[in-house]
């Protein structure tokens, strides 16, 4: 426990101890009330860190499902199962074509969407928009996070691609080679969700880094993880100057 936290449970028990010994029937409802207060901040704490604490153990070892949405549309899907070596599971068009028709019902076909899974994680595209610049490699060849970026937001992602492919290699840009590259690279549902593995797997691999920037981005509404229990609910009531001094607490800490 932080000497904060300390002197903040021993300040709260003075003042009480202060308005009891009050002969002002106010301040006898004032303790009273506190009481209750201080009794139901103690339960809450509990409750939370048990919740972080279930995370903990169940969010690594559990499937989950990540969700990739802008402008209230889902923009692509993914799954994660740890018995299966954590390798990207991809939904076909069939699948995902479902998925986008429920994902318009909101938090009834976020319901239905996240059934099997321990936790769904819902990013919005301004995670990765304040990411640093890295590179990212599809089918071999590397692509700016700019562009991935755009691959997203595209309809026609392969043909992007494609043009990007002939261009970087100087081929001669004829309709048989430009449809075979399209061929490789399957459908526009496949490659979306190529790029949105590679980046949200660059968010997620840096460790303590990635939980704190994760916890800043769930403050924000940039992620939103379903079901929402105690510990997020806590955590969007928490004023963002918090969150910001936790986090860099933490780096320090790790540093």
């Amino acid at each position: 426990m932080s000497i904060l936290w300390i002197i903040v449970v021993l300040g709260f028990i003075a003042l009480n101890i202060w308005i009891y010994r009050s002969k002002h029937p106010v301040a006898r409802v004032l303790f009273y009330f506190m009481s209750v207060i201080g009794v139901l901040v103690l339960v809450g704490s509990v409750f939370v860190m048990q919740d972080v604490k279930n995370f903990n153990e169940n969010f690594p070892i559990s499937k989950n499902l990540f969700l990739l949405s802008e402008n209230g549309e889902l923009i692509s899907a993914l799954a994660i199962d740890p018995s299966q070596g954590n390798a990207a599971i991809y939904f076909n068009d069939s699948e995902f074509s479902s998925m986008v028709e429920m994902f318009k019902f909101g938090d009834e076909g976020l319901n239905d969407i996240s059934e099997g899974y321990y936790k769904t994680l819902v990013f919005s595209m301004p995670v990765f928009d304040e990411m640093e610049t890295f590179d990212i490699f599809l089918d071999n060849y590397s692509f700016n996070k700019s562009f991935a970026l755009t691959l997203l937001r595209s309809k026609i992602p392969r043909d992007l691609v494609a043009n990007r492919i002939i261009k970087s290699r100087n081929l001669t840009h004829e309709e048989g080679m430009y449809l075979s590259i399209k061929d490789q690279l399957g459908s526009d549902v496949y490659v979306k969700q190529l790029v949105f593995a590679m980046l949200s797997n660059e968010f997620l691999s840096k460790g303590t880094e990635s939980s704190a920037n994760m916890l800043l981005e769930i403050k924000k509404g940039n992620i939103i993880i379903y079901p929402k229990t105690l510990l997020f609910k806590f955590v969007d009531y928490l004023p963002e100057n918090i969150v910001r001094q936790a986090i860099s607490a933490v780096e320090k800490r790790g540093a």
